[in-house]
């Protein structure tokens, strides 16, 4: 995603350089608001709201998105933190599981969760 804003970026540039000479002004800021609303709705489109899976044992976490399905090892795992709401296990290749409170039985089994994968995790 971070490359092709680049490119239109550049491409943008290289547009109002060209216009700018024809005293244009609003057709590079057409340009910039399709740019702005194309990085808006790109999450929105890759969104899937198909119920969402995740079991975490010693070999590390399984997700499985409707038919779709994925397996990161512990030592794929750059850290694990908590937060008031959610529990954020990110990964090295910068993506993160966010696991929402509600997504635990209780506090105390959020508690014993997130032990049990800080441990999993130091063994790696």
């Amino acid at each position: 995603m971070f490359h092709a804003v680049v490119l239109l970026a550049g491409a943008g540039s290289a547009f109002w350089s060209w216009h700018a000479h024809k005293g244009d002004v609003f057709s590079p800021l057409i340009f910039a608001v399709c740019v702005v609303a194309l990085m808006i709705l790109y999450p929105q489109l890759r969104f899937k709201p198909q119920l969402r899976t995740l079991v975490i044992d010693e070999k590390g976490l399984q997700t499985t998105i409707g038919k779709k399905n994925g397996v990161r090892m512990w030592r794929e795992i750059a850290s694990i933190e908590e937060t008031s709401d959610r529990v954020i296990v990110t990964t090295r290749s910068m993506n993160a599981f966010l696991i929402p409170t509600s997504a635990f039985a209780s506090e105390e089994a959020r508690i014993q969760a997130v032990a049990q994968m800080c441990q999993w995790h130091a063994a790696r």
